[in-house]
């Protein structure tokens, strides 16, 4: 006799339901309550620019005790954020002045009062501390900030080194007009300026 047919298979299982796709709305809370403080001040970007804000205030009480004072150029080789920080600084206050909207609060004005910072530049200080800079660049190349007064690559700094020993002179000799200071030999003699030329 011929073989019984082969049982049938069994039926398949029962598919479970389709997972539901999560609900947008639930999953966009968290962003709407972090942007809903908003008129307040504190969305996650104002926090974010404030500790911004905060470390660069640190590096200028830094910059501070060690130049013993606030006059950091915009082009400051050790730290150009800085600079260029403490220039928006200036600008902040200027928009606080004429109305305009400024990130420059009540509090952070104080906080830059009570370190004595200069909201305008000294008439010739930018320059100075420019070439100044460009001095100390000198000297990590060439190990020394004897520049040449002709000095090819650079002759605004060779004259401008000439310059520096020029007033230095006057400024020994007890003269009023010279545009040297205290504080600006101190800067040069920090990093091993030769007033006085080896012949």
């Amino acid at each position: 006799p011929p073989p019984p047919p082969p049982p049938p298979p069994p039926p398949p299982p029962p598919h479970p339901p389709p997972t539901p796709p999560p609900r947008r709305s639930r999953g966009q809370q968290p962003q709407q309550r972090l942007i809903a403080p908003s008129s307040s001040g504190s969305t996650a970007s104002s926090t974010g620019e404030g500790g911004s804000w905060e470390r660069r205030y640190s590096e200028l009480l830094e910059f501070k005790r060690l130049h013993n004072h606030c006059e950091v150029p915009q082009n400051y080789v050790e730290n150009t954020s800085l600079g260029t920080w403490v220039n928006k600084q200036r600008m902040e206050q200027k928009n606080r002045i004429e109305g305009k909207n400024s990130s420059l609060n009540d509090s952070r004005l104080e906080r830059l009062q009570r370190i004595s910072f200069r909201w305008a530049k000294r008439k010739g200080q930018a320059s100075w501390d420019e070439k100044f800079n460009e001095l100390v660049a000198y000297k990590a190349k060439s190990g020394n900030c004897h520049v040449p007064t002709k000095y090819k690559n650079n002759t605004a700094l060779g004259r401008w080194v000439s310059t520096q020993r020029a007033e230095y002179k006057k400024y020994q000799e007890g003269q009023a007009k010279t545009s040297m200071n205290a504080d600006k030999i101190r800067r040069l003699e920090s990093i091993g300026f030769a007033w006085f030329m080896a012949l």
